[in-house]
């Protein structure tokens, strides 16, 4: 009912000022995060039109930074325009669509590392000015710094799409271009604050972290991994235990972050969980004796939540359905001179037409044919 009447008052209001883009943000949120919800804007047009009416008011551009300012109010634009910004590119990597704005036309500055609650001018002035001069305060961790470093992980992740999977790919060759975005990657990584800080009350926690690390990680490895000849994949090949590590560390990231009770229920979930389960199964089916056993109790890990998010929302049982029955259908026995049958095909029909809007490639994954 509330969100109906957000939405009535959204197509009331004048476009183009920061209040609308604060409003299609937090209907987003809203929308990215319900279980049910009445047909209307998704949450990739919400967002879009949150970036736009950003777009409008010049959010995007760097900030002067100089006294006769309202510093909490020029804070607060920054982290509405962040936000925003972090919830595009995470759809737009899941949904496999352009992103609302290009890097190159985004110059504003990062929030600085205060609690949102700070409305001290002076403290607040004091921290704007000295990262215009590109000068260090040292801050407690805050809330903040959880939203700065997902943005710069976003950062990379808009460079790794730019590079390997844009229709024009960006100049840079391919290869050093990997080694690059990698080596960022791993320093982000180190970057991160103590597990112990991490893991304590009202922080986001270690296992949010590990899983924002390896989902970008497979980002930047399925164009290796699908280049590879699937007749030779095994485990000695080590983008193949690479990539078989990385979709494992999602599963049980996930799981961590039921048993932690921070688990959100939304589409960006299912899929990331099913895409790094199916990802499972077929570096199982491909070489059922090397996997190990790890990754076995990776794919019952999917399983489990995917019945979780199954109890939660009724839109995930077809996907926990699907995802059982290739399971089941991989662990069949067989005998070494018995060729292993593909999973029939007509096993993904229950989902639905574009489910499979993730960055991998699974074509090589010739369901009409057999192999070993």
């Amino acid at each position: 009912m509330y969100y109906q009447r957000a939405r009535e008052a959204l197509s009331r209001a004048r476009f183009g000022n920061y209040q609308y883009a604060q409003a299609c943000m937090l209907c987003a949120l809203y929308t990215h995060r319900a279980r049910a919800h009445s047909s209307g804007p998704t949450v990739w047009h919400l967002t879009g039109m949150a970036m736009r009416a950003a777009v409008k008011v010049g959010l995007h551009r760097r900030q002067r930074v100089c006294d006769d300012q309202n510093p909490y109010e020029m804070e607060v634009n920054k982290r509405l325009f962040w936000s925003i910004y972090s919830l595009d590119r995470l759809l737009g990597h899941m949904l496999g669509r352009p992103f609302s704005i290009p890097e190159h036309d985004i110059d504003v500055q990062l929030p600085v590392d205060v609690e949102d609650s700070c409305t001290d001018f002076g403290y607040l002035q004091k921290l704007r000015m000295a990262q215009e001069i590109g000068e260090i305060i040292p801050t407690k961790v805050s809330a903040m710094t959880f939203l700065i470093h997902e943005v710069k992980l976003r950062q990379i992740e808009s460079q790794i799409q730019a590079s390997l999977y844009a229709v024009n790919p960006s100049s840079l060759q391919i290869p050093r271009a990997e080694g690059i975005l990698e080596a960022r990657l791993d320093e982000w990584f180190k970057q991160t604050p103590p597990r112990s800080l991490l893991d304590s009350p009202g922080m986001v926690g270690y296992d949010h972290v590990y899983l924002n690390y390896c989902r970008a990680k497979r980002l930047l490895l399925s164009p290796q991994f699908n280049a590879l000849d699937s007749l030779r994949l095994n485990m000695s090949e080590p983008v193949f235990r690479e990539y078989v590590a990385l979709n494992g560390g999602i599963c049980k990231a996930y799981r961590a972050l039921h048993a932690r009770g921070t688990l959100t229920y939304s589409p960006v979930a299912l899929q990331t969980l099913f895409i790094s389960g199916l990802a499972l199964a077929y570096c199982l089916w491909l070489d059922h004796q090397g996997v190990g056993t790890e990754t076995i109790a990776d794919i019952e890990a999917c399983q489990t939540m995917l019945g979780v998010l199954a109890e939660r929302w009724a839109h995930a049982r077809n996907f926990k359905g699907v995802f059982d029955q290739l399971v089941a259908t991989i662990n069949e026995p067989y005998s070494d001179t018995q060729a292993r049958s593909a999973p029939d095909p007509s096993i993904f029909k229950p989902l639905p037409e574009d489910w499979f809007f993730g960055p991998l490639d699974f074509t090589f994954w010739d369901l009409s044919a057999s192999v070993r």
